[in-house]
């Protein structure tokens, strides 16, 4: 078997002679809060999403990580001594080669980095930041950095741009209210009337602000998405306790700073749809949504109204983009989502990582087609003892 070649010398990591002053650092004490207070600062008056707050990063580098046998790390780039740019990473190590990659584990819709607004990257301080980047890092032999916006709110990541970034053929889907007004769409119209009549019939629609009640809505997700996933005979991560405690954490730490937001739909006594979702800087993410499957409710449609109701308040209260999550879903369009593409950049290191790279491309095609046939889904999982 021939050798595989090695990376690209156009991948050469020396700084150049007329390079901008960019360092970068890695840093891996993460119970420090000294980290997350540099992350907060940078995040609240740089750009960001909602998957960077420190509410949702926090957690997921230092209870995820180490629960998926990951690494977790963070890169700091500074210019001089001001602070410009950071990312949340893993290490992880398959069967024979060394990753890096976006702390993710299936939980977030849009993996980025967090920059200063005014981040200058004309001419070569682009390349000269990827360079720093890549000289912090620990020994891999791929780097994986996928799930990538193009930009956020307007802002271009400075990442989108590297040498090996590619589409994903993964769209998140987004709402503008500057685009279309909410009264236009469909399926805030047809959930208007639905609404009315579980307000009618003693229902009700509202945000929950007390902890203990928040954490009662997840549990009732949890069991909810247990279930349909056992129908479904597929597993998901939030059968994990692990994953429930992050969900948790993440809960717990966003009510107290306002970047998590939690709604309930009930009819009488009765809870019958749950949604969490993440904001920051006037955007809002749906992170998860429950409703309960029974006949008897499909007159008030629950998960629809429950969206149409957060959505309507997300913008009444000065909201900007309302980002339904990946995938191009009919009931998406209908709120008047439009598709936003992902990108990802994958750069092998060593030859060990041309292999790895290959294998992920593998997977991801095997995925691809088991969403597509769920009913051969179903049969692999019920042989392998998964169900």
């Amino acid at each position: 078997m021939a050798t595989p070649p090695a990376p690209s010398p156009t991948l050469d990591e020396r700084p150049t002679a007329d390079a901008p002053d960019f360092r970068a650092v890695v840093v891996t004490d993460l119970d420090d809060e000294a980290p997350w207070a540099r992350w907060r600062a940078l995040a609240e008056s740089g750009v960001a999403t909602p998957f960077q707050t420190v509410a949702f990063t926090r957690p997921l580098l230092t209870r995820l990580a180490p629960a998926f046998g990951a690494r977790p790390l963070v890169v700091e780039v500074h210019e001089g001594d001001t602070p410009v740019l950071s990312l949340a990473l893993v290490q992880r190590r398959g069967w024979v080669s060394r990753r890096i990659e976006f702390a993710d584990f299936g939980l977030t819709d849009l993996a980025a980095p967090i920059w200063r607004r005014d981040l200058d990257l004309s001419g070569r301080r682009a390349d000269a930041l990827r360079r720093a980047v890549l000289a912090a890092l620990p020994p891999h032999d791929a780097m994986l950095l996928a799930k990538m916006p193009t930009d956020v709110d307007g802002a271009p990541n400075p990442l989108a741009d590297w040498p090996g970034t590619a589409a994903m053929n993964v769209f998140t889907m987004l709402y503008d209210p500057a685009k279309r007004p909410v009264a236009d769409l469909s399926a805030v119209k047809e959930s208007g009337r639905k609404r009315r009549k579980l307000d009618r019939d003693g229902g009700a629609l509202r945000r929950v602000d007390d902890l203990d009640r928040a954490l009662d809505l997840l549990d009732f997700a949890f069991a909810l998405r247990a279930e349909k996933a056992e129908r479904d005979g597929r597993r998901e991560s939030l059968e994990r306790p692990e994953v429930r405690a992050f969900y948790r954490e993440v809960v717990t730490a966003g009510l107290a700073d306002g970047s998590a937001a939690v709604w309930e739909a009930v009819l009488g006594e009765r809870t019958i749809g749950m949604v969490h979702g993440l904001a920051h800087d006037g955007r809002f993410n749906g992170t998860l949504m429950a409703t309960v499957e029974d006949d008897g409710l499909h007159v008030y449609s629950p998960g629809m109204i429950a969206v149409a109701t957060v959505l309507e308040h997300h913008v009444a209260n000065g909201g900007r983009l309302f980002d339904l999550g990946v995938g191009e879903l009919p009931y998406k369009l209908r709120f008047g989502a439009e598709p936003a593409p992902l990108v990802e950049y994958a750069r092998p290191a060593t030859p060990l990582g041309l292999w790895a790279l290959a294998d992920r491309r593998l997977r991801a095609r095997v995925r691809g087609e088991l969403r597509r046939r769920p009913d051969l889904r179903a049969r692999i999982y019920r042989l392998l003892g998964k169900a």
